[in-house]
């Protein structure tokens, strides 16, 4: 009977301990799950922060129209106060004749101390003549200016450029065809008008490439 009531006492203790363990296991497991459930909250968190702070970063580095432009201006200036010994220049010239008679067209491209870089091309032909001028940092377009002559109309282009190589503004100076010069700056807003332009510089670019590679 002794023994009997010593193995039923230490049966007893033996399933205590196990539920004990199993309850032990059970709130560990718990415990674990909701850790996990914390952790995977916390990671959204993070990427929402993230995502949110990628969109708030890029709206403050994009440049306002303004502020690129004072830029332009001193990238310019650079340019134009650098002497002629700052500039490493390569030019070309090409001959072109049509009905009328014979032209020269002209071409160079300058390197200068740093990463700036100007473009030039003049181009002739019957009563109207034409320079247009690219302007470069770091190899990124950022300011083009073009004259141009035709019988007693004349006019100038402007456009400025975003970081991103982007047209940011386009303005436009002209006389009234009567052989004086050209007014006050008015800035393009006609979409026709804005791609006139671009199509005009594109071609005068295209004339430049063709002259240098002779």
């Amino acid at each position: 009977m002794k023994y009997k009531l010593k193995t039923i006492v230490f049966l007893s203790l033996i399933m205590v301990g196990c539920n004990s363990q199993l309850s032990y296991n059970d709130k560990e497991k718990e415990l674990l799950e909701k850790e996990i459930e914390l952790l995977k909250k916390e990671k959204e968190l993070l990427q929402n922060n993230s995502s949110e702070s990628s969109v708030y970063y890029e709206k403050e580095i994009k440049q306002p129209v303004e502020d690129r432009i004072i830029e332009i201006k001193e990238f310019y200036s650079e340019i134009q106060k650098s002497s002629n010994n700052d500039k490493n220049c390569i030019s070309s010239k090409r001959k072109r004749r049509d009905e009328f008679g014979e032209y020269e067209n002209h071409a160079k491209i300058c390197h200068l101390t740093g990463d700036l870089m100007y473009q030039q091309v003049k181009l002739n032909g019957h009563e109207w003549e034409e320079t247009a001028s690219f302007y470069y940092k770091g190899n990124k377009c950022f300011f083009v200016y073009i004259n141009s002559f035709s019988e007693a109309c004349a006019h100038s282009y402007r456009v400025y450029y975003d970081r991103n190589g982007e047209v940011i503004r386009v303005l436009l100076a002209e006389n009234d065809c009567d052989g004086d010069n050209v007014g006050s700056n008015v800035e393009v807003t006609d979409r026709n008008q804005k791609q006139e332009i671009l199509n005009s510089i594109a071609y005068s670019k295209k004339e430049l490439s063709a002259i240098l590679k002779r």
